[in-house]
């Protein structure tokens, strides 16, 4: 196994969590070079060994949305209509929660702005933070929308701009989630709200998987939450916890077939993938709804 802080590619290993001050002790899974290890205190769980911030981002070049990297997408712009679909279902979680018809949104790791399309057709004003140039680039050409590099940046001429800031499947990729957290309340009004769709990796689905578990794709997913760490985290970071519920999503078979054939994925798997990939149906989409899924919401405390 790779030893951290052995190149300019790996951070140290962090010695505390920053979510309850804990240390990171137990090994909860390892995946070819790397291995997850967990808080004694909270149960967050980490890659180790980490890779530096400069190394993430090298991580979601285009090739993570064209099939060229373990974790990534099979083919994200040809599921552009699956990507419309939910979307479009996100956002209609979300509408109960704003408190207003004509929403100010910020989504952060808007890839193709299918946020933001949904978002204008609703007569919200939506905008986009994307580290992918030639992604958030597409992205602004597809639509004339506003992308953004970089959430620091973003936030330094934003502040309080934002009736919701939504984060669908980027929280467990974030070299460092809590400053985020502070960038994005930072951007908020009071009592604007934080959206997430991330993975529970204390669900039945994730235990009876232990390392074949499809979140466990180094070196792109940094970290895996459960309940106690994500609702600790958003405490610490200002916001009350609304809501956490299993939710589901749609996915296309090629890109289930995809995520099969991953990295260290055991031979069952790897197998099931081959037969998916041959399906006629494979560009289909289907209902993912195995319990690891979670929809969580949290508002900003000004108190």
């Amino acid at each position: 196994m790779a030893s951290a802080g052995t190149s300019d590619r790996q951070h140290p290993s962090p010695a505390g969590c920053f979510v309850c001050d804990g240390a990171f002790t137990r090994t909860v899974g390892r995946v070819g070079a790397y291995r997850y290890v967990a808080c004694d205190g909270c149960g967050l769980a980490r890659l180790d060994p980490m890779p530096t911030p400069s190394a993430v981002r090298d991580v979601f070049d285009p090739s993570y949305f064209s099939g060229g990297r373990v974790g990534g997408y099979d083919d994200y712009e040809a599921d552009d209509s699956i990507n419309m679909r939910n979307a479009h279902l996100r956002l209609d979680r979300l509408a109960p929660d704003l408190g207003t018809d004509s929403a100010r949104l910020l989504d952060v790791g808007c890839a193709l702005g299918h946020v933001l399309r949904d978002a204008h057709s609703r007569g919200w004003s939506a905008l986009g933070v994307e580290i992918c140039d030639e992604i958030a680039e597409r992205a602004r050409s597809g639509g004339a929308f506003h992308v953004a590099g970089d959430l620091a940046a973003l936030a330094a001429t934003r502040v309080g701009q934002f009736d919701a800031v939504t984060m669908f499947q980027v929280i467990e990729h974030l070299p460092r989630p809590d400053q985020d957290l502070a960038l994005a309340r930072s951007l908020l009004r009071p009592s604007g709200v934080i959206a997430f769709e991330t993975w529970n990796r204390s669900s039945v689905v994730a235990k009876a998987l232990g390392r074949h578990w499809q979140l466990l794709s180094p070196p792109s997913v940094l970290w895996a939450f459960d309940r106690r760490s994500l609702t600790l985290l958003l405490r610490r970071s200002g916001f009350d916890l609304v809501h956490y519920r299993r939710t589901w999503k749609w996915v296309g078979l090629r890109f289930s077939a995809s995520l099969l054939h991953d990295g260290n994925r055991s031979a069952l798997t790897t197998r099931l993938a081959q037969i998916a990939a041959r399906l006629p149906l494979r560009d289909r989409a289907v209902p993912y709804a195995l319990g690891d899924l979670v929809w969580v919401v949290a508002r900003r405390r000004d108190n």
